[in-house]
């Protein structure tokens, strides 16, 4: 990782320039100007901050953020120093729980994780369309962006309620693949265009599918089918439902173009021990309890969130993690007992 650069910042003068022979200004709001000034210097210099970022940062206009840094501005400098001061506050207290929050493991190929994988993978190479199907907490969403950050020529563009229709979907398709949108009946094209198969192995991965109408779900078809990309439908239990499901409704033309399912309705016992694992978990206690909580609606997902509330618990103290810091995470996450 390359380290921050250290920009030219200026130390801060021990006083503002004299306006017209004067101060500019005096007392205790001098003593706060040097004070701001000084900590503003030591928090950019060591995140490696141009005056324009930390004048981003704080929220102020540059030019103004640079003149009462130099203490050359001509007007009340009070609200500004005092907005600097909250800026500094806040800053310092977020580092200071960053320092004490645990770092969430690498991806974990779990057994589930490869299952999602091989899926993934068969979309990529056939070229076909897949339907990936899981229940809350199992890792879908991690392993589509470890497959996207791993994998060339895969896209990843997440769906929301709001882009459920076949336009919306498809603008957010563009804004991934940067794509300027144009007309609209060009759409569909350009991104075809885009992921054209052409000796190369294009996927588009749609997470959070089950938000998309079904004539959405027919224009990616289209893509599958003119531009040989393959297709991935990942999303909870309601993709499954949708194309699998014997009484479900009957979609013929997108059936037979779904050339595998995959449906995964909670994680497997082995997923829950790698995630412990990853966090390295000795305490047989803390453990058990992590099994117990993996094995709830949420599973590997609230085992992350428990453990990185814990550990602030614990190192906010200064001391190793205990059973009892999990169990008090668990609880403050307003989960059941």
């Amino acid at each position: 990782m390359a380290q921050a650069q250290k920009p030219n910042w200026q130390y801060p003068l021990a006083a503002p320039p004299l306006k017209d022979g004067k101060p500019r200004i005096e007392g205790d709001l001098l003593a706060r100007w040097q004070k701001v000034t000084v900590q503003i210097h030591e928090l950019a210099t060591a995140n490696g901050w141009s005056k324009a970022e930390a004048s981003r940062r704080a929220d102020m206009v540059n030019g103004t953020f640079n003149q009462i840094y130099d203490g050359t501005y001509a007007g009340n400098f009070e609200s500004f120093i005092e907005k600097l001061e909250n800026w500094i506050a806040s800053s310092t207290a977020m580092n200071a729980l960053i320092d004490i929050m645990p770092v969430e493991p690498a991806f974990v190929m779990t057994k589930t994780a490869q299952r999602i994988m091989q899926g993934l993978q068969y979309a990529q190479a056939a070229p076909e369309m897949v339907t990936i199907s899981t229940g809350a907490g199992c890792g879908k969403s991690s392993v589509c962006r470890h497959f996207r950050d791993t994998s060339p020529h895969a896209y990843l563009v997440t769906m929301r309620p709001r882009t459920k229709s076949t336009h919306n979907m498809l603008s957010e398709i563009a804004h991934e693949l940067k794509i300027k949108k144009g007309a609209v009946d060009m759409l569909d094209r350009n991104i075809g265009e885009k992921l054209r198969r052409n000796g190369q192995k294009p996927i588009l991965i749609i997470d959070e599918a089950q938000n998309l109408t079904n004539e959405a779900i027919d224009q990616l078809r289209y893509l599958l089918d003119v531009y040989e990309c393959g297709i991935a439908l990942v999303g909870n239990d309601e993709i499954y439902t949708r194309f699998a499901q014997k009484n479900g409704p009957s979609f013929a033309q997108l059936r037979r173009r779904i050339g595998m399912r995959i449906n995964i309705t909670r994680v497997a016992p082995e997923d829950i021990e790698a995630m412990i694992a990853a966090w390295r978990v000795e305490d047989e206690d803390i453990a058990g309890l992590l099994r117990a909580i993996g094995n709830k609606p949420g599973a590997l997902g609230h085992i992350t969130k428990t453990m990185q509330l814990a550990g602030m618990i614990a190192n906010g103290e200064g001391r190793p993690l205990t059973a009892r810091d999990v169990q008090q995470a668990w609880s403050n996450r307003g989960a059941e007992g």
